[in-house]
C-alpha cells in the first residue's frame, strides 16, 4: 500500500528536475498525476517514462492563471478529482543587486511566488502532518529549515488569497 493510493496530484513543473522526481515518487506511491511544463518534448518524455495510465501532461505556463485552471480541469477530466497541488515550478534568475531589470525580477516573482495559491486556511491536522513528516525518516535531508505551513501568506507580496475579501 502506497502513501498516496487513490490520490490525484497536480505537480507544476513536473516535466523535469525536482518536479519529475516528485512525479516518479508520487506514481510509485500510488497517485495519479497531472504534470505541467512549458516544454512539450520533455512533457511527452515524462509521460512515456511514467506511463500514460498514471500521468497526464498539460503544456502550461505557471505565470498564467488560465494555465492553472487548464491543469485543474485536466486532472478532474482524466481522474475525476484533485487532492494534491504541488506548486513546484520555479526558475532561477540572475538578479544582482542594483543592476536587475524590473521585468526579470517580476518574472521570477510570477513563477516562484504567485503562481498557484490554494485560497483556504489550513486545518490543524494539515499542520500536524507536516510535523509528523519532519519527525520521520522521510525528512532525513531537511535540517535547520523553517517550513511555513501558511498557504503562502508569508511569501505573497499582497498576502495569501485567503486573507483578501472578495468584492
Amino acid at each position: 500500500m502506497g502513501k498516496l493510493d487513490g490520490k490525484v496530484a497536480l505537480i507544476t513543473g513536473g516535466n523535469s528536475g525536482i518536479g519529475l522526481a516528485s512525479a516518479r515518487l508520487f506514481v510509485a506511491e500510488g497517485a495519479k498525476v497531472v504534470i505541467t511544463g512549458r516544454n512539450p518534448v520533455s512533457l511527452n518524455a515524462a509521460v512515456e517514462e511514467l506511463g500514460a495510465e498514471h500521468v497526464v501532461a498539460v503544456q502550461a505556463d505557471a505565470t498564467n492563471p488560465q494555465s492553472a485552471v487548464k491543469a485543474v480541469n485536466a486532472a478532474i477530466e482524466a481522474f475525476g478529482r484533485l487532492d494534491v497541488v504541488y506548486a513546484n515550478a520555479g526558475i532561477a534568475g540572475s538578479t544582482p543587486l542594483g543592476s536587475t531589470e524590473l521585468a526579470a525580477f517580476e518574472e521570477v516573482l510570477r513563477v516562484n511566488v504567485t503562481s498557484i495559491p490554494l485560497g483556504r486556511a489550513a486545518v490543524p491536522e494539515e499542520v500536524a502532518k507536516v510535523a509528523l513528516f519532519l519527525a520521520s525518516d522521510d525528512s532525513s535531508y531537511i535540517q535547520g529549515a523553517d517550513i511555513a505551513v501558511d498557504d503562502g501568506a508569508g511569501s505573497s507580496p499582497l498576502g495569501a488569497p485567503i486573507y483578501r475579501q472578495n468584492a
